[in-house]
């Protein structure tokens, strides 16, 4: 199922990890809605401008394959626990719905992305200056590897905040690394 010119359904909702560990990783309606805006105001625009074609490292996550990726567990480098250090509260079962009431990959809004060819800032910065979106995040990269991490990009159907930051091990910062 096509959700614009060269996005697919299945690319959007593929997970090695969700494969791995029988999770069924499959959107309702509203999620639907919202990746088929993803993939026509973010996706697609990024395809038709750089002409390359690419898919998404990551699109949608059901909250099992959320809490596999973001939880993994009691590893205390995991996103969720550095989220929940940040705070001074424990991970559990308690904080985690709070933790993933603020994630945009179960929504269907958001989309992790490279193009091959492309450096992730150069990619992060186009998108910054032609692209209405709600979040702009490039994460983990290296001012001296151009191919380092990858631009985390979302779009809303409500109020897109236009937030830009840069996410590496040190925790966010505002804009784009520059």
């Amino acid at each position: 199922m096509h959700l614009s010119k060269n996005f697919t359904l299945s690319e959007l909702t593929k997970s090695v990890i969700a494969l791995q560990n029988g999770i069924r990783n499959e959107p309702n309606s509203d999620q639907m809605l919202s990746l088929t805006l993803l993939a026509g105001k973010i996706l697609q625009p990024v395809r038709d401008h750089f002409g390359i074609p690419y898919s998404p490292t990551s699109g949608f996550r059901c909250e099992a394959l959320e809490k596999a990726i973001c939880w993994g567990g009691n590893d205390a480098k995991s996103s969720f626990a550095k989220w929940c250090a940040r705070r001074a509260i424990m991970p559990n079962e308690e904080t985690w719905p709070d933790y993933f009431a603020k994630k945009s990959h179960p929504s269907g809004e958001a989309g992790d992305l490279e193009v091959p060819g492309i450096p992730n800032l150069a990619l992060a910065e186009w998108i910054r200056d032609n692209l209405e979106f709600d979040q702009l995040i490039l994460e983990f990269w290296s001012p001296g590897d151009p191919g380092a991490g990858w631009v985390h990009c979302s779009f809303s159907a409500g109020n897109n905040r236009h937030e830009v930051l840069t996410i590496g091990p040190g925790g966010p910062l505002a804009g784009l690394g520059d």
